[in-house]
């Protein structure tokens, strides 16, 4: 009698095919977790993208930056009471109510908060206006947002992960978005509450906020890396840094904001014009003194005292006192002009911008290059006294004896 035989798989052959779907299981969630992890990283660099054109977009509004928010409401902090309102701190969470961005667009790609950091300067508009408690303007221009001035973050970079010498990569950024990565270490989370810190002598721990909301001295934009390497740790933030020129060329392009040159020309005549009427109403007929500068040129007629790039506008008087009676005095070979001393009458840093004897006076700043570095001193000269008393003649024979 003849007996079937078993067609079913052995056991080895099931331990055998167990194995195998195992193996591709364990294949397809890596990949899936890769595959997630590239989505998470996509998601948070777009979102970088939105913010930042939110922000460029808000610059040309309001003519400054808004503050870092403190906590999961989006809305931007600042200081009301004082005058003007500067910022809570200038490192905190992206202002993304403030901005006109829903929720989940200031959340990176692992559903927490992006840090944001601002130079302090770049948060409030400058105006003609004095500050007032709770206004975010103000008319001194050192303390104020314009074109022409750089930023104050650092950011630097560690490589190998390994080295004590780190590379700067800016030190004139004008504001920071920090995704804490996957491990979010020190990343605000959707409730408002923050994740554990990373170790205080890591790369990321200075990548996050502390409880004063104060703007690190460096922030760190290194290569990824899972290795918790000695001192500096692992490295899994997404950082994204601005520089004046990323948030202001489009809107110096579509002339929503004046490029500093044009301010500049704009101001020198402004200085010229208040130059003339201030001798149009001064008794004796002279340029205002190197010390009357300020109070009674810029300050009445709100020029603001620096250059849109940031630097003082320092000021020359050259001639002392001008006179209708051309037949008496003569100085310089020019008539019509009593000069200043120039061993005495002022610093001899500048004595070269009064040898034109026809000068009346000199405002003086320097001006800079595409990396903000000073290159030279720039003179605004006044109008001549040729020109002054042709266009005022009959003011300056009336006037002046």
């Amino acid at each position: 009698m003849r007996t079937r035989k078993n067609s079913g798989f052995t056991l080895i052959e099931l331990a055998v095919v167990i194995f195998l779907i195992g193996i591709l299981a364990s294949m397809g969630i890596v990949a899936l977790k890769a595959q997630l992890a590239s989505a998470a990283i996509s998601a948070t660099k777009k979102k970088q993208d939105t913010i930042k054109d939110a922000l460029i977009t808000y610059l040309g509004h309001y003519k400054r930056l808004p503050c870092p928010a403190i906590d999961n409401t989006g809305v931007e902090s600042r200081v009301t009471t004082n005058t003007p309102a500067n910022c809570t701190g200038n490192f905190g969470l992206v202002p993304y109510a403030t901005l006109g961005l829903p929720k989940s667009a200031g959340m990176d790609g692992w559903e927490n908060f992006y840090s944001y950091g601002v130079s302090p300067q770049w948060t409030l508009t400058l105006t003609g206006i004095a500050p007032v408690a709770g206004g975010t303007s103000t008319n001194v221009s050192a303390q104020a947002f314009n074109v022409g001035i750089a930023g104050v973050l650092t950011i630097k970079d560690r490589t190998p992960a390994t080295n004590a010498v780190t590379t700067t990569i800016s030190s004139n950024a004008v504001a920071v978005l920090i995704s804490h990565g996957k491990d979010g270490l020190g990343a605000f989370t959707s409730k408002g509450t923050q994740n554990v810190l990373p170790a205080n002598t890591t790369d990321q721990f200075s990548n996050v906020t502390i409880a004063t909301w104060a703007i690190p001295a460096t922030f760190y934009q290194r290569e990824y890396t899972d290795v918790d390497v000695p001192t500096y740790g692992a490295f899994d933030d997404t950082l994204q840094w601005f520089s004046a020129s990323d948030l202001t060329t489009t809107l110096l392009k579509d002339g929503i904001l004046e490029s500093a040159e044009a301010q500049w020309a704009d101001q020198v005549t402004n200085i010229k014009n208040a130059i003339f009427s201030y001798l149009q109403t001064n008794g004796n007929c002279s340029p205002p003194t190197n010390a009357q500068f300020v109070s009674s040129i810029l300050t009445p007629n709100n020029i603001p005292s620096t250059d849109p790039w940031g630097h003082t506008i320092e000021y020359v008087q050259c001639v002392q006192k001008i006179r209708s009676d051309t037949t008496t005095l003569t100085a310089g070979g020019i008539p019509g002009a009593q000069f200043l001393n120039q061993a005495t009458g002022f610093s001899n840093t500048y004595s070269n911008y009064c040898t034109n004897p026809q000068q009346l006076a000199y405002a003086i700043t320097t001006i800079t290059n595409t990396s903000t570095t000073p290159i030279t001193k720039l003179p605004i000269p006044t109008p001549t006294i040729t020109a002054l008393f042709s266009t005022y003649s009959n003011f300056m024979n009336n006037q002046c004896p």
